[in-house]
């Protein structure tokens, strides 16, 4: 088994200011993916310096100019940030907000962040290739195109204040969550989409992130038994499409979802959470030499957050066994 994880670059910085580690969770995506990027910056000046904590996004050498996830809406704080050497700080975006996105193409992107009076930073560029849909993912991203007429998605506009025909959003993009596919319901998804990367997404917010964690604390739990245990699920035979499971019942929807999204879309960028979450939850159902076998195989091929905090969780449930 191919096991996915996101794309780290030791990347050597442009000056000695700084350095940098880019995590570019989705580098090869079709249309309508989340393309969350973050960049974690380190400043190794004497000086301190001033910046505005807002990113310019440069994407083929072209100032963006309009996020469709900030449109009508205000910006948070916007005063400077002061960095310190030794300050680190995180820059996060999805790209899928920005225009040049929205249609197929490879992307060279960078970031930058500035004072009143120069550029503070410019991270190194890096690339993202997106993708028209084909197979199960185009059925159903046309059936989800069908169901939002131009009018309901964002566009941008020309100097003369008309929507670019080219530059139609496919999704709409303001929102935290996914609501390219908000008006198809999850029966018709399970029915008739179920191995569709676009289903494995919407999925994947149904399932439990536990590596936000601590896995020490989650050690714990398992330990007296009040690992979370509960969650209302999509269900075909449900009469509103919900059905509430607890204990055993949904640690085995989750490990059956998981599962089911790594064999049907091999490319999907959070596949080390879903086996980290399937390999727990195998412990907890009893399994112990299948989930720590999982875990063990992560920490092996995986250098990602998810392999790291297999490896903590294994040392912790180590330390907890009862001696011999």
């Amino acid at each position: 088994m191919i096991l996915l994880s996101p794309c780290i670059y030791a990347a050597k910085p442009i000056s000695n200011d700084f350095s940098y580690e880019i995590k570019n969770y989705n580098p090869d995506a079709i249309i309508c993916e989340p393309l969350i990027v973050e960049i974690t910056a380190t400043y190794k000046g004497i000086t301190p310096v001033e910046a505005w904590p807002n990113n310019t996004v440069f994407v083929n050498n072209e100032k963006m100019t309009f996020n469709a996830c900030l449109h009508g809406r205000l910006m948070g704080d916007i005063s400077k940030r002061l960095i310190k050497q030794g300050d680190s700080f995180t820059m996060g975006e999805n790209l899928r907000c920005y225009p040049p996105f929205w249609k197929p193409g490879r992307y060279v992107v960078y970031f930058e962040q500035n004072n009143d009076e120069a550029t503070v930073l410019r991270t190194p560029s890096f690339e993202i290739k997106i993708s028209e849909p084909t197979g199960i993912d185009k059925q159903l991203y046309d059936y989800a195109q069908s169901k939002n007429p131009p009018d309901s998605k964002m566009c941008q506009k020309d100097q003369n204040g008309n929507c670019r025909k080219d530059l139609w959003s496919p999704c709409i993009t303001w929102s935290v969550k996914d609501q390219c596919f908000e008006k198809i319901s999850w029966n018709e998804i399970a029915t008739k989409y179920p191995t569709s990367c676009y289903a494995a997404w919407i999925y994947n917010n149904y399932i439990g992130n536990i590596t936000i964690g601590n896995p020490q604390a989650t050690v714990v739990s398992i330990k007296k038994n009040n690992y979370h245990d509960g969650n209302s699920v999509p269900c075909l035979t449900a009469k509103d499409g919900w059905e509430g499971l607890r204990g055993s019942e949904y640690f085995k929807w989750e490990n059956e979802k998981s599962l089911e999204i790594i064999a049907s879309c091999p490319r999907f960028p959070h596949k080390d959470k879903l086996i980290v979450v399937t390999a727990v939850n195998n412990i907890v159902l009893g399994k112990e030499s299948e989930g720590i076998r999982m875990l063990k195989e992560l920490i092996r091929t995986s250098s990602s957050r998810e392999a790291n905090w297999a490896r903590q969780f294994l040392e912790e449930w180590e330390k907890q066994k009862p001696r011999q």
